[in-house]
């Protein structure tokens, strides 16, 4: 093995184990070509890419009750966005917060469009929660005017929740 490291005879070049490094070429001991950058750099990319698949985005954003149930991994964010309109009188408040399984990261951040040019337009409510522990809760927020509790809420927002 050493006579074919030896006769390759290539600059700035270490041997570890069986392998010949050389920048920017690894040459195997029984090869008699470089190996090269391209076919290095192929299986690692490809090994990169499917461990970015494996790993779960880290927000998880739900803007309509029709993208529940919501399946979630421990860590996770979860990001609710409800649309609202405060000018109104009603509010989204919330009655169940599932907090078993997540905790609030943020109270209720309202924001209006930016490009609507209209006082009193509608915008988002927003709330921010992280899972902790494995799981399932509920989480349920209704929208109606907090000085008429006993009215029936004007839109009610129920989403299942599990967490892995």
């Amino acid at each position: 093995m050493a006579s074919v490291l030896t006769t390759l005879n290539l600059p700035d070049c270490h041997t570890l184990s069986h392998l010949q490094l050389c920048s920017p070429f690894v040459v195997n001991a029984g090869a008699t070509e470089p190996m090269s950058a391209t076919r290095l750099l192929v299986p690692l990319a490809l090994s990169l890419l499917a461990a970015c698949a494996t790993q779960p985005k880290q927000n998880v954003t739900v803007e309509n009750q029709s993208e529940c149930p919501v399946r979630l991994t421990n860590g996770q964010n979860l990001i609710v966005m409800l649309p609202s309109n405060p000018t109104t009188g009603y509010r989204w408040a919330i009655q169940d917060s599932a907090g078993g399984v997540l905790h609030a990261l943020s109270p209720e951040v309202y924001s209006s469009p930016k490009d609507s040019g209209m006082v009193g337009a509608g915008g988002f409510s927003t709330w921010r929660f992280q899972a902790f522990a494995t799981g399932t809760g509920r989480l349920r927020l209704t929208s109606q005017q907090p000085w008429e509790p006993e009215v029936e809420p004007a839109e009610t927002f129920d989403c299942a929740i599990s967490v892995n």
